[in-house]
């Protein structure tokens, strides 16, 4: 497992706490989306039935 320590988050201060928590929230989640398209090491099992004798 890899793990990766993004940040530091600031909040825009000059927004009202509501959207302060808005921005930090899409800010993480952008970065997520970024991390997990660049390391994306995932691949399907696929299965497959022998050919009967």
């Amino acid at each position: 497992m890899t793990v990766f320590v993004d940040g530091s988050f600031f909040p825009d201060t000059t927004l009202r706490p509501a959207q302060q928590q808005e921005q930090l929230c899409q800010q993480v989640t952008d970065q997520l989306k970024i991390r997990a398209r660049e390391n994306n090491t995932t691949e399907y099992i696929h299965y497959e039935r022998e050919a009967s004798k």
